[in-house]
């Protein structure tokens, strides 16, 4: 990847997977970002990081908007 392709991926990531749920402590408040090719959650909270899947099967570069296949689906809050 060249660097405006990574700045590209990066941005996604961020904005796309930032606030999903931490899989430990069940937080909204994470970061989403990348780590060797994997796109990861990491949790301000509890510090854990929450695996999403690798960046190659969730953001396609060739397209404006990528699909977001393989994204979690966000767990039911329980009342």
């Amino acid at each position: 990847m060249d660097s405006a392709t990574t700045d590209r991926a990066f941005t996604f990531v961020e904005r796309r997977y930032g606030g999903t749920p931490c899989m430990e402590c069940k937080s909204r408040k994470t970061v989403g970002t990348l780590y060797q090719g994997t796109v990861i959650a990491s949790c301000e909270n509890c510090g854990r990081a929450t695996p999403i899947g690798p960046l190659a099967r969730l953001w396609n570069p060739g397209r404006a908007t990528a699909a977001p296949r393989g994204r979690p689906a966000r767990p039911q809050l329980q009342r």
